[in-house]
């Protein structure tokens, strides 16, 4: 991953587990942060449908650019 105007990169690691509603209110948070220099990974431990569900959902990235991963 590269970095912005030296701002070491941040993996942000968010643990479902069925919470696939609250989960669009938690990356709108991430989106609005002054900081940007990261990415998401979505770890779902709901099963295969909850990670359906999920992978489903979120986008493949947030509006400035920062990608979204779900596993």
């Amino acid at each position: 991953m590269t970095t912005l105007a030296g701002d070491p990169a941040v993996t942000v690691v968010v643990i479902s587990y069925r919470s696939h509603v609250d989960l669009p209110r938690c990356l709108d948070a991430l989106g609005a942060s002054d900081y940007r220099n990261f990415r998401v990974v979505i770890v779902e431990n709901g099963g295969a449908e909850a990670h359906r569900r999920t992978a489903a959902l979120v986008p493949a990235a947030l509006a400035g650019g920062q990608a979204v991963t779900t596993i």
